[in-house]
């Protein structure tokens, strides 16, 4: 993948986090239950969207 950047969006399109694009894993610890919305984001401003995960802790 090309991405420098890796988007977290709340469902509602707000940006909730971003992290650095260094390999296959991402550590979500510091989000909030809820919705969210994965998106890659390369040097020239292109974005992909990659998903939709869900965090539901006890």
């Amino acid at each position: 993948m090309d991405a420098d950047v890796v988007v977290v969006e709340g469902v509602d399109g707000c940006m909730v986090a971003t992290y650095p694009y260094v390999g296959a894993t991402l550590n979500v610890a510091r989000l909030n239950n809820g919705i969210y919305v994965l998106r890659s984001l390369n040097r020239k401003g292109v974005n992909h969207r990659l998903g939709f995960f869900m965090i539901k802790r006890k």
